[in-house]
């Protein structure tokens, strides 16, 4: 990350003592900035953390902080999937008593779409291992538009939305078969795009993810899905376009556009 000492200073946040930074070892302190605009079925969701650790690693501080983590389908075979467990990749990421996060107050940030202005709220935030604030807000989705992240003293970011995401028709769900999914294709190929699905099975979240090509239907093997029927509540699938950047302050930012609908269950034949 190259947002260090002189950002922060430059976001009036102070310098040497007063925040900590001369009186501790310059390799142990890291600082994350991270932006999330996230497709919701209201409008376009934005959230940012801006946070200060010690001796501990960006990923595992994301992971700690609820914030999305892209590098498996960067990295992933086309026509994989991944079956994962929420809970245990937050257990997995620290021991809570050792982990110590200070989530800083960055001055007035905006979302500019168009011709409107949304200011995000800095909600306060604490937790057992982090105390600061997030920053909150809620704006249009207009797809594959222009979206600009303003803020105050720093300068501004632009970056294009995603296309639409929408599934064709809600996917059918019968015991030991594939799961098949359809949505409208996107030519872009400047995103990561992933299939998943999502249950709850004895109180705890399941989900596989399939990294995939971007042209309009896969089929979930029916193998990852043999619990799934029984969830308490109603599967979901979704469709998830993503585009990473990096702000020459070194943000990072995440700019998603999702489609979900609910999984229709039928019997299994017999």
């Amino acid at each position: 990350m190259r947002w260090g000492l002189s950002l922060t200073c430059a976001l009036a946040l102070g310098c040497g003592d007063e925040v900590g930074i001369a009186s501790a070892p310059a390799a142990s302190v890291r600082e994350l900035g991270f932006v999330d605009l996230t497709q919701t079925q209201g409008g376009l969701r934005t959230r940012a953390v801006f946070a200060r650790f010690h001796d501990m690693e960006a990923a595992d501080a994301s992971r700690l902080l609820g914030l999305e983590d892209d590098g498996w389908a960067a990295s992933a075979v086309e026509d994989s999937c991944l079956s994962i467990d929420p809970t245990e990749a937050l257990d997995a990421a620290l021991p809570l008593d050792a982990v110590s996060l200070e989530l800083l107050e960055v001055g007035p940030l905006a979302v500019r779409v168009a011709s409107e202005r949304t200011l995000l709220t800095a909600q306060p935030l604490v937790l057992p291992f982090a105390a600061g604030v997030v920053y909150e807000g809620e704006t249009r989705w207009l797809p594959e538009e222009e979206y600009v992240l303003e803020v105050d003293q720093v300068g501004r970011f632009a970056m294009q939305a995603p296309p639409d995401a929408r599934m064709e028709t809600p996917p059918t769900l019968v015991p030991g078969r594939d799961l098949l999914v359809r949505w409208e294709p996107s030519e872009r190929r400047d995103l990561l795009f992933w299939v998943e699905v999502g249950w709850v099975r004895h109180g705890r979240s399941r989900l596989v993810r399939c990294a995939t090509a971007d042209d309009g239907a896969f089929a979930v093997p029916g193998a990852l899905l043999l619990d799934a029927a029984e969830s308490r509540v109603a599967p979901t699938a979704a469709i998830v376009r993503v585009k990473h950047a990096e702000t020459p302050e070194g943000w990072r930012v995440r700019f998603a556009s999702r489609g979900s609908a609910a999984i229709e269950v039928e019997s299994a034949p017999r």
